[in-house]
């Protein structure tokens, strides 16, 4: 699964220059292992899946960062991306730009780039646009939606709802049941709406394993199926505020800047400052 608003202060616009990072230092990592198997892994599908050099770039970066691989406030290391990826540093470059705009990393002139850190003030400006847009555009699903496509939803949400895990698979689950739900709205723009927003969110949920939090997914499409539109608004809307507040709470209580949870150095991203 690899596809591609309102977060941190941004330190750089699309036209910053990317420092050199050649002379970042490598750190101790206190685990690695599991980490360099998802991201060999990861090299591997978006290596196989796309043609061009950036478009393999951005999938892998970004499916790190969903992941939880790649961690809010982490550094990523351009020139050792390059080669974990065996490419050169500039489409990892211009990946990182496309991140940037999609507001998953921040890059700064003289520090690189970092992977957005969101705030509890930013997941609830999330939230409350999700439930604006995503309410709205349920009213839509439910005039379109088909026996058939409700079956086929149904499949992913059991897998949803039934998890013990957030792995890479309940990831690609969770995309493909939301990207299907919404592409029925019939509303391109709203669509691609839902999904970046989804983005920002995608590796805090990752990280912190939210998958029960608010179970139901099959239920909801049942009601959507038989034009209980009301019932299944109202359950999205109880779901999205339920998984909001598990976020703030998690943000609350956890401390980016500690070394224990933000200076994750794998061989990808050694160097993670506190800037």
């Amino acid at each position: 699964m690899v596809k591609p608003v309102s977060g941190p202060e941004r330190v750089a616009g699309n036209g910053a220059s990317l420092p050199d990072e050649r002379t970042v230092p490598a750190m101790t990592s206190r685990s690695q292992t599991a980490d360099e198997a998802g991201l060999s892994r990861l090299a591997g599908v978006a290596q196989a899946r796309f043609k061009t050099s950036e478009e393999v770039a951005v999938a892998f970066m970004r499916e790190a960062i969903l992941g939880g691989i790649f961690r809010p406030g982490d550094h990523l290391n351009q020139e050792r991306i390059a080669k974990a990826l065996g490419m050169s540093r500039i489409p990892v470059r211009a990946g990182l730009r496309q991140l940037e705009a999609e507001r998953l990393v921040t890059i700064h002139p003289f520090r690189g780039a970092r992977v957005v850190r969101l705030t509890a003030d930013d997941i609830d400006e999330l939230y409350e646009l999700r439930q604006n847009i995503e309410c709205l555009a349920l009213r839509y699903v439910a005039e379109r939606l088909t026996p058939r496509q409700a079956e086929e939803l149904r499949e992913h949400a059991a897998y949803l709802d039934d998890a013990e895990v957030v792995d890479e698979e309940w990831i690609a689950a969770r995309e493909r049941f939301y990207d299907a739900l919404f592409a029925l709205s019939g509303r391109r723009r709203t669509a691609d709406l839902v999904s970046a927003l989804r983005i920002e969110i995608g590796g805090y949920i990752a990280i912190y394993q939210i998958h029960r939090v608010h179970n139901g997914h099959v239920r909801f499409i049942d009601q959507l199926l038989n034009d209980d539109v009301d019932g299944a608004i109202a359950w999205h809307r109880e779901h999205l505020l339920a998984v909001r507040d598990l976020l703030r709470r998690q943000l609350e209580t956890d401390n980016w800047r500690d070394e224990s949870i933000a200076r994750r150095s794998n061989p990808l991203h050694p160097g993670i400052g506190r800037g």
